[in-house]
């Protein structure tokens, strides 16, 4: 399935007269979704349904349509599909965990997504662990729709292919390059 930031439709005046939530008195629209912002295609990776739902929920706030994987091996079919720009990936997961997918996509010959751990686990260990196998940013579960805002404002094209987890400069050393904090701070 295709995916096509969401478009938001006309703003309907609330039954009291007021402006719909959202939008501004004498403005007349809503501010603008982060999807028109920063258009991306994003694929859903997690094994447990509820949470993927939830996760298109979110993203559909912001203004995203989403495609959804249920493991490991089927993100790969999905990336050798068709590129995505942006990959939130669980953690564990039965067969393939997270950990595994990420480094098997970072070796395929395809454009390279950013990719986002989704994970209870949310100690500085277990983010360098994400980092170290090639993820590019983390979310803590439950995920909240700041966090998803946050993560997807953080994006950064990969300025290349990458042949391997080592190839190219991961966010935490862009970033330390820049002068920024690290990730992990």
């Amino acid at each position: 399935p295709g995916h096509t930031p969401a478009t938001p439709g006309p703003s309907a005046p609330a039954p009291s007269g007021e402006p719909p939530r959202g939008v501004e008195p004498g403005r007349g629209t809503a501010p603008a979704p982060l999807a028109q912002q920063l258009p991306l295609s994003i694929l859903v990776v997690d094994d447990i349904p509820v949470n993927r739902r939830l996760a298109l929920q979110l993203l559909h706030q912001l203004g995203y349509r989403g495609d959804v994987a249920a493991g490991g091996q089927e993100a790969l079919e999905a990336l050798s599909e068709r590129p995505y720009d942006v990959v939130f990936m669980d953690i564990q997961m039965p067969g393939m965990d997270g950990f595994e997918a990420t480094r098997a996509i970072r070796t395929l010959g395809v454009h390279q997504p950013w990719i986002i751990a989704m994970t209870a686990h949310a100690r500085a260990e277990d983010r360098q662990d994400c980092l170290s196998a090639g993820m590019d940013d983390f979310v803590s579960k439950p995920i909240s729709l700041e966090a998803l805002r946050q993560s997807l404002e953080h994006y950064q094209p990969h300025q290349q292919v990458r042949a391997g987890v080592d190839a190219g400069p991961t966010l935490r050393e862009a970033r330390q390059d820049q002068g920024d904090e690290p990730i992990d701070a």
